[in-house]
């Protein structure tokens, strides 16, 4: 795992990014968007690739991760299921304070892209905070986006 800061304003702060390496050769990478030390095993567990993109990278083939959409949907394909849903409010980390690095908003799109990004890339969320900015998170975890009025404690 490896630390990298954003420099964009609408992403999170630090991102952890987790490389893996196969002794066949094979390698993918895939990120969290939370500082090393906040990553917990579930966190992991929840922005790993799936099987079939595990056993690709293993043997040392192509695969893209996060998928791309599928046959035209609003889903990328294979994607997992978000907990949030389009017009609920949000608190959404806008800053490296745990606690005071927070902000409200409202879920405006599922499973948002950028045209400057890579094809497959995808954010599960765009949001419009209450101050006027938009934002997406980049990661449907609780260290990036939560319910609005759940606190949660680290």
């Amino acid at each position: 795992m490896q630390e990298f800061v954003c420099g964009d304003p609408a992403c999170s702060p630090v991102d952890t990014g987790i490389t893996i390496i196969y002794k066949s050769g094979g390698r993918g990478m895939t990120g969290i968007p939370m500082e090393v030390q906040e990553v917990e095993k579930e966190d992991v567990k929840n922005s790993m690739p799936d099987e079939k993109t595990l056993k690709a990278w293993f043997n040392n083939e192509e695969a893209d991760w996060p998928p791309d959409f599928a046959d035209g949907s609003d889903v990328p394909a294979g994607a997992p299921e978000l907990r949030f849903v389009v017009g609920q409010p949000v608190q959404c980390r806008i800053g490296s304070d745990p606690v005071n690095g927070w902000a409200k908003g409202i879920i405006i799109q599922c499973w948002y892209r950028e045209n400057s990004w890579p094809s497959h890339t995808f954010a599960p969320y765009k949001i419009a905070l209450d101050d006027g900015r938009n934002i997406f998170a980049p990661a449907d975890v609780d260290a990036v986006i939560r319910a609005d009025g759940e606190v949660i404690v680290e």
